[in-house]
């Protein structure tokens, strides 16, 4: 489900910046005849209103699966708010088409998990009640509140880390537009660590946003200082292989060896006694394989 969720928001997120990059104030061409103006006008409106709805709808679908994908969503929906404010359309798309969207999507998801359960069934609500307020996700685990940073986006971006904390520094030279996804993002990981219980899987969905300025960085590099094609490709290479092959091999096996070496005596044994043994495990979330082994 995270994975999908990652999908959705990468799909999401092309209509939502296709949405807002029409909202400047040289998008339409005043060079041209006012009739050509009109005609490109309506057209260009009803490319923004289908990329509106369709980036509305799956959050809407997102919401539903993982209701934390909203803390993502909250800074981007805000500023496409501020757009329609300063354009005057807050009625016109705001109120007519992109509320109504989300309330139907909702409605219509909501009405299949009730229909599926045989009463009425909010999954947000019951997914906040379970995780917030009964706060028993904790019982799975708890990492310190700096674990996504030194645990999970330094090991697996890597020196693609370093790229994108090299973008970021040069935000001040872009578009503002630029700038708001990754505000969403620190955003995002400031309200996920607060919470106690963390997984990496929980932030699988910033990695494409974070790997598109880390991206946009390093062809900045190899533009200027052509000499260094080479060099900046070879370590990349370096510097993914050498930790892959460490991660791979060695760091953290315990877990998979001793359900490795449980499978082999249950196997010794036969006559499916696997099927009568019961196996406690004392660890946090998926720190350990069971049927994959």
């Amino acid at each position: 489900v995270n994975t999908l969720e990652m999908n959705l928001t990468c799909i999401a997120l092309f209509h939502y910046s296709k949405s807002i990059s029409c909202y400047g104030d040289n998008h339409y061409s005043t060079k041209k005849k006012k009739s050509d103006m009109k005609s490109n006008s309506n057209r260009d409106e009803q490319k923004i209103w289908q990329d509106e709805i369709v980036y509305v709808a799956i959050i809407a679908l997102s919401f539903i699966m993982r209701p934390t994908t909203a803390v993502f969503w909250i800074p981007l929906v805000l500023y496409h708010i501020n757009l329609l404010y300063k354009k005057s359309s807050i009625i016109k798309t705001l109120v007519a088409r992109l509320i109504p969207c989300a309330a139907l999507t909702l409605f219509v998801l909501t009405s299949i998990d009730s229909l599926m359960y045989g009463k009425v069934v909010f999954i947000p609500w019951n997914f906040l009640k379970v995780n917030v307020f009964k706060n028993i996700s904790s019982q799975y685990g708890i990492e310190p509140w700096y674990y996504y940073f030194t645990h999970t986006l330094l090991p697996l971006l890597n020196i693609s880390s370093i790229f994108a904390i090299g973008d970021i520094i040069q935000l001040r030279n872009y578009k503002k537009d630029a700038s708001i996804y990754i505000a969403a993002t620190i955003w995002t990981l400031c309200v996920l660590s607060a919470i106690q219980h963390k997984e990496q899987r929980f932030i699988l969905p910033l990695f494409p946003v974070i790997l598109c300025y880390a991206a946009n960085f390093s062809h900045e590099i190899i533009i200027r200082r052509e000499s260094h094609q080479k060099a900046i490709a070879a370590s990349i290479l370096v510097f993914n292989i050498l930790p892959l092959i460490y991660l791979l091999f060695w760091h953290k096996v315990g877990p998979t060896n001793v359900v490795s070496n449980l499978a082999k005596e249950f196997d010794a044994l036969g006559n499916d006694s696997y099927y009568k043994k019961d196996i406690l495990f004392l660890l946090p979330c998926h720190s350990a394989p069971f049927y994959s082994h």
